[in-house]
Formats: C-alpha cells, sequence, structure tokens
C-alpha cells in the first residue's frame, strides 16, 4: 500500500523530502508485487521491524511540514 501511495506523490513533494527512500520503496512494491516468489522472507521481516518504524517517523514529518494546519492521526 504505501509504494501504491508513494507513485502518486507529486515529484515535487519527493524533490523536497530527499530524506525519503522514494525510488526504493517504490522498487520495493514493485517486487513484491511482481517478484514474490523470490522474496527473501528474512529480509522483509528486517524490512518491516528496523525500516517501517522509521520511514513512519520520516512520514508524520512530511506530513507536519507540508500540512501543518492539520491534525495527523497517527502521530507519535
Amino acid at each position: 500500500m504505501i509504494g501504491e501511495e508513494v507513485a502518486r506523490l507529486s515529484e515535487e513533494l519527493r524533490l523536497r523530502h530527499p530524506e525519503i527512500a522514494w525510488r526504493q520503496i517504490s522498487a520495493f512494491r514493485h517486487r513484491i508485487a511482481h517478484g514474490y516468489f523470490e522474496l527473501s522472507l528474512p529480509i522483509v521481516w528486517q524490512l518491516w521491524t528496523d525500516e517501517v518504524p522509521r520511514l513512519r517517523s520520516q512520514l508524520l514529518a512530511v506530513l507536519s511540514a507540508e500540512f501543518p494546519e492539520e491534525t495527523h492521526g497517527a502521530q507519535e
């Protein structure tokens, strides 16, 4: 789901936030959708436990920067 939504973001927004690995997120989504027989479950687990929490924090910061007037229910 994250990879699908990243594809819908404007290039301008992605360029304003180079700290997020937008291209890698999209590539991983593509890999899951089209190459699931080649997935390494230990790598997927490592991404889920290490990278997704970090990405969540980064995305909350982007939301706050881009839409400061809105309340974000998933804030930490």
